[in-house]
This record gives structure tokens, C-alpha cells and sequence, in this order.
């Protein structure tokens, strides 16, 4: 069975957009990639300090 077609991308893949512009899909759509940087960015601030532990 050829799925190629329907085949959900993985989590956290790219492409380039019809507007050229990159974007990632988040499981459920693709957007841009510059909103999972922003993202990631913010968990990283909020990460406890692992002497704390």
C-alpha cells in the first residue's frame, strides 16, 4: 500500500511554505518555524537550576 501521499509528517518537521517561508508541522498543522524557536526559547528561561535539585 503506497501511503506516500497521505503520510502525516513527523513531529517537528520543516518545509519551505508556498510563500517561501519555513515552517514546521506541530502534529496537527504546519507553522512557521519562527513561533517554535519563540517557543523553545521560553522553555528554556523557565528551566530550574540543577543545583536546586
Amino acid at each position: 500500500m503506497d501511503t506516500s501521499d497521505s503520510a502525516e509528517p513527523a513531529i517537528g518537521a520543516t518545509r519551505i511554505g508556498s510563500d517561501g517561508a519555513l515552517q514546521h508541522w506541530d502534529g496537527r498543522q504546519w507553522l512557521p518555524y519562527k513561533r517554535q524557536v519563540e517557543a523553545e526559547e521560553h522553555t528554556f528561561r523557565h528551566e530550574e537550576d540543577p543545583e536546586d535539585c
